[in-house]
């Protein structure tokens, strides 16, 4: 099949008009509200355990206020972090998955959103009971294999004794 140069010339411009028709999409677009077993639910759900970022492919876990391990209130050393709150939730099968781990900090930096001083910094519509605090993350070490402890701030709370978590599953952006 042949082209014509105006065809030729037409096809990038409606690429690029997809492209970018796709990467503007709003939030409501890009988040999408899960229950516990990790079934979509609609928009207008009340309640929800975690969220996909449908435009990353990435899962997030969504804090509650009670006492349970999605406690809003529950702050982590690093090591307490991963040996217990990660370890747990995988053992429990979170959202039906075993593979939760915290997040790097370019990932959890995906969830940043510029909002009014001493608000959480995210979309309190998907990520609700989020603390104006910092979120601890993880980067990978220059010296050694492995992973050191690093954070992200979503508010000027200050902690003591450790940081709040937000559990993360996905493929690694790093």
């Amino acid at each position: 099949m042949k082209f014509s140069l105006r065809q030729h010339l037409l096809l990038p411009a409606i690429m690029v008009s997809v492209i970018l028709i796709a990467s503007t999409a709003g939030a409501d677009e890009r988040f999408k509200k899960l229950d516990a077993q990790g079934q979509e639910l609609s928009d207008e759900a009340t309640s929800w355990a975690m969220v996909l970022d449908s435009k990353f492919g990435m899962y997030w876990e969504v804090k509650t206020l009670d006492d349970s391990i999605h406690s809003n209130s529950a702050i982590y050393t690093y090591k307490d972090a991963k040996e217990k709150f990660i370890a747990q939730l995988n053992a429990e099968k979170f959202g039906n998955f075993d593979d939760w781990r915290l997040p790097t900090s370019s990932e959890l930096a995906l969830l940043k959103k510029k909002k009014p001083k001493g608000e959480a910094q995210i979309d309190l519509a998907y990520f609700p009971n989020t603390q104006a605090s910092r979120y601890m993350s993880q980067g990978r070490c220059v010296s050694n294999p492995g992973f050191r402890e690093e954070s992200i701030k979503f508010g000027k709370k200050k902690t003591k004794g450790g940081k709040y978590v937000r559990a993360f599953r996905g493929m690694p952006l790093e």
